[in-house]
């Protein structure tokens, strides 16, 4: 698949890129700013739709899809954590992972539940009725993924999810996206962080829109099947 930009001048986002992640698969992107490593991971989770190609999820093709159609296996098949957290600062952290259940459609009685169980995961669940803007930066990006894996994602999307925090903060985090992956989910991470990305089972490149080959491999890790 590939994104191009038309401009003038055009700019090849992304090119020619085939790739295939799997189930339980942790893999990291590392590369420059601008490489097209934050272009990929929005193409992949149907934020953004390529060029030419397509985003094939267990098998169906969603490049003919509409807006509305991408919505769905969207909202349940990814879980996104970003840069910037993405919280609302007065909410509490269990308003904010709930808010994700309301759009999926989950009865407001089961909502809180599931929101706690879900900080239990991040280990905040002693903070849940705390404001967001009262939370430490590492906090707020707790609460983030607790928010993203809360529905039970097949893949979760983190894009720089430590860019912004201390190295104290950065190891919660990346320890808890080794807990999530060791259970079950498929993690996809772009970092500029070499031990960040050395936490992955497998770690691939960007420069000027192309993917290095750790990516072609249908399969790299053995046992894995496809998403």
């Amino acid at each position: 698949m590939s994104r191009v930009y038309m401009g003038p001048p055009e700019v090849r986002a992304l090119w020619e890129v085939n790739a295939a992640i799997g189930e339980g698969d942790y893999v990291a992107i590392m590369g420059p700013s601008g490489s097209g490593k934050s272009t990929f991971v929005n193409i992949l989770g149907l934020l953004d739709t390529p060029t030419s190609g397509a985003v094939r999820i267990r098998g169906r093709d969603t490049s003919g899809l509409r807006e509305r159609e991408r919505s769905a296996p969207r909202a349940y098949t990814f879980g996104f954590v970003f840069q910037d957290y993405h919280i609302m600062p007065d909410r509490t952290a269990e308003e904010n992972v709930a808010l994700g259940l309301a759009y999926l459609g989950v009865p407001r009685r089961l909502r809180a539940d599931r929101a706690a169980v879900a900080l239990e995961r991040v280990g905040l669940v002693g903070r849940k009725d705390a404001l967001a803007g009262t939370l430490s930066g590492g906090e707020r990006q707790r609460v983030a993924v607790a928010r993203a894996i809360v529905h039970e994602p097949a893949l979760l999307l983190a894009d720089e999810p430590t860019g912004n925090l201390d190295l104290g903060s950065t190891e919660q985090i990346l320890d808890i996206l080794d807990v999530l992956n060791s259970q079950g989910s498929a993690v996809v991470m772009v970092t500029h962080d070499p031990a960040a990305a050395g936490r992955a089972r497998r770690v691939t490149t960007t420069t000027d829109g192309c993917v290095d080959r750790h990516l072609y491999s249908p399969l790299a890790t053995p046992g894995l099947k496809r998403l």
